[in-house]
């Protein structure tokens, strides 16, 4: 079994998708896929919530952005009429609940630290089920469920035992692609969403293929 890592640079366009897919498909073993949110969103993510704590409506322009840039990736990169409407169907949802948030910190003029980790959780959530349609065989795990996290000195570090045991667990049975969202992690307590911070996709890629 084979772990490989993908930036938001590698998904950010069609061309680099398609280089992603030509790679995934030279593989004869079992691989699992880490992704990062396309490229520029997480940074767009946090300008809409930081508009949006400020009461500036210009977090409803940056969600559009956000919203056509994976919606021009779906539509250059999947070319069954059919994948693509079940995608968009699929992303609907996670676009509300993206909206609903953002619109929540705008009305109070607030934005928690939990908040926040679910704003920026989106990024990896939309590239994520992109490429598990993208990707012939493939499987989209949810990584909240295996990577799981303690609160020390105010910062959210990998519970790596609890980790490995779900890891092995959910993942070692894969028998073709598995993909799954770097960075998002969960609390092991309270099962909130939390994440690894940066390079936060690259420490689940090393925690995954330890």
């Amino acid at each position: 079994m084979k772990v490989m890592k993908f930036g938001g640079i590698s998904l950010g366009t069609t061309e680099g998708i398609n280089k992603v897919k030509n790679i995934i498909g030279q593989e004869h073993e079992p691989v699992i896929i880490v992704v990062s949110a396309l490229y520029g969103i997480t940074e767009q993510l946090l300008k809409a919530a930081d508009y949006a704590l400020n009461a500036d409506r210009k977090y409803e322009m940056i969600f559009d952005l956000i919203q056509n840039q994976h919606h021009k990736i779906i539509d250059e990169s999947i070319h069954s009429e059919e994948v693509k409407l079940e995608l968009y169907e699929e992303l609907k949802p996670l676009f509300e609940d993206l909206k609903n948030i953002l619109r929540g910190v705008y009305l109070i003029g607030d934005l928690s630290q939990k908040s926040s980790d679910n704003i920026v959780s989106y990024g990896e959530r939309f590239s994520s089920l992109i490429l598990s349609k993208i990707i012939p065989n493939a499987k989209l795990y949810d990584s909240t469920e295996f990577i799981k996290t303690v609160k020390q000195f105010n910062k959210h570090i990998p519970d790596i035992s609890l980790s490995n045991r779900l890891i092995k667990e959910q993942l070692q049975n894969t028998s073709s692609v598995a993909i799954v969202p770097g960075f998002i992690s969960a609390s092991r307590d309270e099962n909130d969403i939390t994440n690894l911070g940066r390079g936060g996709s690259d420490y689940t890629a090393s925690i995954i293929a330890a």
